[in-house]
This record gives structure tokens, C-alpha cells and sequence, in this order.
């Protein structure tokens, strides 16, 4: 039982015991203490709701005394706040680990912090019905500060039918999975989780959803992101018709590397086609 009253705006479900495969991946943790030299890392958790996943967190990373790390808890209810801020209080924290407890949107919250640290990991269990938002928001903050940082695989646990979304790939692809698969190395389930182990317990199964970010393209290629990604969402939005009919006349004088992909529908594209077929595509 959580220490206050869950609100069901926020899509509330907290978890009874933390799965291995949502902890601070320990490889990690064991090679970067094996630099031998003063390392700082950030921590960032999206809804630690109840502090469960915060407490074992803090316990997991208390043995590494090399390291040093900002640990981000942000949430949207300020009573999931002060109950983490309980649980952090219990944990006789040492100055190398510091906590930071922010009261705010995390679609709305400025990652610009994560540029001052070598590396990173963003993790934590969300909330249903802004998930895809929160995975797409992460994408945008791994653009903007890749050059500078390292990021850890994060972790999330989401409803599975949309972690089955965004591991997809062709021939049964999907535009969350492909847009994912522009900056992700890989994208996987590591455990299914059912209802009852969630208080309150949701009507659907969960996930964890693991996503082992990717500093550079796939493939090499002249379209920007935000053009592969426009091409990618007009051909999911009449996934039933074939490329020739979504493009039509764009497409017209295509090169033979791509219009023998012009009778394939948007789910049968790997990532890598959609590339080539966004350097053809002009502009809008």
C-alpha cells in the first residue's frame, strides 16, 4: 500500500516489488567504476510515484564510491514528491549522491543538466496515457546532448501493447517503432509484468521496455530527421496503400535502388528504406 491517495489523472499504478530488469544496468555501473578516476553520472526518474524503485536504486548504487551521481526524481503529484523525499531521508545519503526533487510535467522538465555529465540513464515506470510522449521526449533530449554524453540503455516499464509498438519491425513495422529505430541501437522487451503486480492493479499487461540509444544514423544519408520522420508519418497514416499511391507523382522518376519499394506498404519498410526513400522524396 502506497503512503497517500492515488489520483487516476495521473494514470497512477505503483509497483509492489521493482524488477531486476528496471535497475541501473550493473555491467555499467562495474566498467565505468573500473576507470579508476572520479566519474559523474545522471540519474534520471520519471515517476518514482512511491519511492519503491527510487529505494532500490539508491541501494544498488551506495557500494560504487568512485562514482559520483545526480539523481533527477520527477514527478507530477506533489504527494508521490514527499513521499520519495521520505525515502530518500531514510538512506543516509553520502555527498557523492545527490538528490534533486522536481515537482513538475516531465514533458515539461529541461534534461539541459544531463549535458554537465559523462553519462546518463533515464528510467522509470509510467504512466499509460502519456508514455509515447514521455519515449519520444527522451529521443529529442538524446539529439540534443549525444555529443557531450553517454547514454545508458533506459528502462521503461509501459503497457505492452505499446512496448510491442516500439520494438516492431518490418515486414509488420510500425511509426513508432521505425521513428525509435532512428536513434535507437536496439529496442526490446527484457520481462512481460502482470497486473497484480501493480497497486492498483491496470486492466492490461505491462513491460519493460529497454532502449539501447545510438549516437549516429543507422545509415548514412542526406534527409534530415525531421523529414524522415514526416515521410515516415504520411506513409503510416494510409498504411493499407501501397507507396506508389501515397507519394504518387513525388515519386514518378524515383532511382531503381528505390522504386522497387513503391509497391510495399509503409508497415513492410525497414528503417533503412525509409531513409533511402526520404533522400528521393523532396521536401514539403
Amino acid at each position: 500500500m502506497v503512503p497517500f491517495r492515488m489520483k487516476k489523472v495521473f494514470g497512477q499504478h505503483f509497483l509492489r516489488q521493482v524488477p531486476q530488469e528496471l535497475l541501473f544496468p550493473l555491467d555499467y555501473l562495474e566498467k565505468i567504476q573500473s576507470l579508476q578516476r572520479p566519474t559523474a553520472i545522471y540519474l534520471g526518474e520519471i515517476g518514482p510515484g512511491s519511492g519503491v524503485v527510487t529505494k532500490a536504486i539508491l541501494e544498488q548504487i551506495l557500494p560504487f564510491s568512485q562514482l559520483s551521481f545526480h539523481y533527477d526524481l520527477i514527478d507530477i503529484d506533489s504527494d508521490a514528491i514527499a513521499a520519495t523525499k521520505e525515502v530518500v531521508a531514510g538512506a543516509a545519503l553520502p555527498k557523492r549522491i545527490s538528490p534533486n526533487f522536481v515537482y513538475k510535467d516531465v514533458l515539461k522538465h529541461d534534461f539541459s543538466a544531463i549535458s554537465n555529465y559523462e553519462f546518463a540513464y533515464i528510467f522509470g515506470s509510467l504512466p499509460y496515457n502519456v508514455s509515447k510522449k514521455i519515449v519520444n521526449a527522451c529521443e529529442q533530449n538524446l539529439l540534443k546532448f549525444s555529443p557531450r554524453t553517454h547514454f545508458l540503455p533506459s528502462r521503461f516499464i509501459i503497457q505492452k501493447e505499446v512496448a510491442d509498438d516500439f520494438i516492431a519491425s518490418a515486414p509488420a513495422a510500425t511509426f513508432l517503432g521505425n521513428r525509435l529505430a532512428l536513434h535507437a541501437e536496439y529496442r526490446r522487451i527484457t520481462r512481460k509484468i502482470p497486473p497484480g503486480a501493480f497497486y492498483p492493479p491496470p486492466r492490461v499487461e505491462s513491460a519493460v521496455l529497454e532502449i539501447g540509444w545510438n549516437n549516429s544514423l543507422p545509415v548514412k544519408v542526406k534527409a534530415s530527421l525531421a523529414h524522415i520522420t514526416t515521410i515516415m508519418r504520411k506513409g503510416f497514416s494510409a498504411k493499407r496503400k501501397v507507396l506508389r499511391s501515397v507519394f504518387g507523382k513525388s515519386l514518378a522518376h524515383a532511382p531503381d535502388q528505390v522504386s522497387y519499394l513503391l509497391h510495399l506498404r509503409a508497415h513492410e519498410l525497414s528503417i533503412a528504406q525509409w531513409m533511402l526513400l526520404a533522400d528521393t522524396l523532396p521536401s514539403e
